[in-house]
């Protein structure tokens, strides 16, 4: 006998392949996870021998269908609920219950003794409402208005610098070793040439983005232009004159100045003279050999294609 026929054998006699109880001792006796299986077995079959026999109650049947019954409809209620048809009809009484009350609390107006209603017209309080935008230029408050501007308004708008001008300002003073001296001081009493003025078209797109700003928008353009109006003279001036060189650039081609700008103002001021200077000498060169220079410049070789390509294009205009 083995463990196996053993086994089945504790669990239900009937099962044994072979009869008599010497097989069983004998295997018993060599085998001691077998005798402790069979300890197992007749410790539990004592604990239930032990146990009285008890007749269950003479209603037991007729609870067991009470609560089978009970729980069969309450799974039917649950099903019924979590259907579409249910859910929908309950939304159409809770609609009808909410227009009830609304209708309930909707005051009834009153009517004069003479049987006729009377009606008075509403009049706007602006107590409570918001003073009207405005914004200063230059010191001269503009309200914000969504009516046709008047033309004091619209040449204080239009003294405005373009806001892409202002937006690219920092960009261009970082940008200042790509770019030649152009431009020195003025000297004290020198005439200035007045800027040419902006055509009609452009100075109806000038009024029609002030227009189409937000207040944030607006808001952000006079902080540049207050910010700008701030430099010395002849700064500006420099400032201007670099924007006129790169504001036919694309806007890739800006974007790509704007991060090799920001990769600039990473540079400590002696390694920043040092690149200004190396710059200076390629603009001395043919247009091949100062693009060839520009690209084999060990700072260059860190940058991007678009930077490598924005900024090469700006060293070729120098």
């Amino acid at each position: 006998m083995n463990c196996q026929e053993l086994r089945e054998r504790i669990v239900d006699p009937s099962s044994a392949t072979q009869g008599g109880h010497a097989p069983v001792v004998e295997h018993l006796q060599e085998c001691a996870a077998c005798r402790s299986l069979a300890r197992d077995f007749a410790a539990i079959e004592k604990l239930l021998r032990a146990a009285p026999e008890s007749e269950p109650p003479t209603d037991f049947d007729q609870r067991v269908r009470v609560r089978m019954a009970r729980e069969t409809a309450t799974a039917r209620t649950i099903a019924w609920l979590a259907s579409r048809r249910a859910l929908g009809a309950a939304g159409v009484v809770l609609g009808l219950v909410l227009g009830g009350l609304l209708i309930r609390k909707t005051p009834v107006p009153t009517t004069p003794h003479s049987g006729r209603p009377t009606f008075r017209a509403a009049t706007p309080d602006t107590r409570d409402l918001p003073p009207p935008d405005i914004l200063a230029v230059r010191s001269t408050p503009i309200a914000l208005e969504t009516g046709p501007l008047g033309d004091e308004e619209r040449q204080r708008i239009l003294a405005l610098k373009h806001v892409e001008f202002l937006g690219f300002v920092e960009t261009l003073a970082r940008l200042a070793p790509l770019f030649p001296a152009e431009i020195g001081p003025a000297a004290p009493g020198a005439p200035t040439t007045a800027p040419a003025r902006e055509s009609e078209e452009a100075e109806a797109d000038r009024l029609a983005d002030w227009r189409a700003a937000s207040r944030e928008e607006r808001a952000r353009w006079m902080k540049l232009e207050a910010t700008f109006a701030a430099h010395p003279f002849a700064e500006r001036q420099l400032l201007e004159e670099r924007w006129r060189r790169v504001r036919g650039f694309t806007s890739d081609e800006k974007a790509g100045l704007k991060r090799l700008a920001a990769r600039l103002s990473e540079m400590d001021e002696k390694r920043l003279a040092r690149f200004e200077s190396e710059v200076r000498a390629m603009t001395r060169l043919g247009e091949s050999d100062r693009r060839l220079k520009w690209r084999s410049h060990p700072f260059v070789g860190t940058l991007t294609g678009q930077e490598i390509a924005s900024g090469e294009k700006l060293l070729l205009l120098s």
